[in-house]
């Protein structure tokens, strides 16, 4: 004989109005949790991969003095090139440490016996350079820096320490670049004698998304792989101001008057910038050291620590 056996069912009861409510509101806040978590830690991250690459280009500036027995130029050109009215170098630093960052394969692309803008070198100056790209910076785009002459060149965001501008300057000759790379300038490390872990190599800085603005071009001279600590125009502001609107003396060669007078922004902040979290940049002394400067410095100490050999005492920061 077989018994029956029943099986309640019970009845499913709908999700009410409130509950969802509390639901939505509970998602809500651990997204609001979450997600800025999230940024802040892919920003740590892109911040240390940053900061990887200055040490990497630190370690290639001091194997360079090493071989070579003098730091490399922020730019390469032969005597009486200006007066020609050419404007593009035969080298810059960033060039001469390829072979110690990236191998020898870009590196053999180029010959510094001609002015980059040859055209043989078209592929070479319009390489993406992984090391001397900071992926927190969202004006690199993947435009190109363009010249008045239609001379095509990547980006970068790292540039020389070409030294500080002279305060009060109203005249480019008056500037006095004391930095630690200069045009046709071949310091060795022993002579800075202010230390080299307080004396600025090479600096993180913004690009920009305008096509005529060569900063942190990394095969172009100045602006382009070079900065001054200070960008003046009369002004100075130190690290992290406007990333579009300041300007430098970068106008002319010659008695230019300054501040310069261009028709836009492009040829702006030619100076130490970053969008990292907290408001500073993170450059490279010439011990190899890497540290993150706010922009909070006081301006005597930026002026400080862009000059090599002035006999200045400088914190190092926490």
């Amino acid at each position: 004989m077989y018994s029956r056996i029943k099986i309640a069912c019970s009845k499913r009861r709908a999700i009410t109005l409130v509950e969802m409510l509390v639901v939505i509101a509970i998602i809500g806040t651990l997204a609001g949790i979450l997600v800025p978590a999230v940024q802040v830690a892919r920003e740590s991250a892109r911040k240390s991969h940053c900061q990887n690459n200055l040490k990497q280009i630190g370690l290639a500036i001091v194997s360079y003095e090493s071989v070579y027995k003098n730091l490399p130029a922020a730019a390469i050109r032969p005597a009486g090139y200006l007066d020609e009215g050419r404007q593009f170098p035969f080298t810059t630093w960033s060039i001469a440490i390829l072979p110690m960052i990236e191998g020898t394969s870009i590196a053999e692309q180029f010959d510094n016996r001609q002015s980059i803008d040859s055209e043989p070198f078209a592929r070479f100056r319009t390489t993406r350079i992984p090391t001397l790209l900071c992926p927190s910076d969202a004006f690199n785009s993947a435009s190109e820096f363009e010249s008045m002459t239609g001379v095509r060149f990547a980006r970068a965001n790292y540039a020389a320490n070409y030294g500080a501008a002279s305060w009060g300057a109203t005249f480019w000759k008056q500037h006095e670049f004391r930095g630690v790379m200069g045009q046709n300038s071949f310091l060795r490390l022993g002579s800075i004698i202010d230390g080299l872990s307080t004396t600025i190599a090479v600096s993180e800085l913004l690009a920009h998304p305008n096509r005529a603005d060569n900063r942190g071009v990394w095969a172009f001279h100045a602006p382009g792989s070079s900065m001054l600590g200070l960008d003046c125009d009369m002004q100075c502001q130190g690290i992290n101001g406007d990333p579009v609107r300041e300007w430098i003396p970068f106008c002319a060669f010659g008695d230019s008057i300054l501040p310069c007078n261009f028709q836009n922004n492009a040829f702006s902040n030619a100076g130490p910038r970053s969008l990292h979290a907290g408001g500073g940049a993170q450059m490279v002394s010439c011990d190899g050291s890497v540290r993150f400067w706010s922009q909070r410095i006081d301006t005597n100490t930026l002026v400080a620590i862009f000059t090599s050999s002035a006999a200045e005492t400088v914190a190092i920061p926490d």
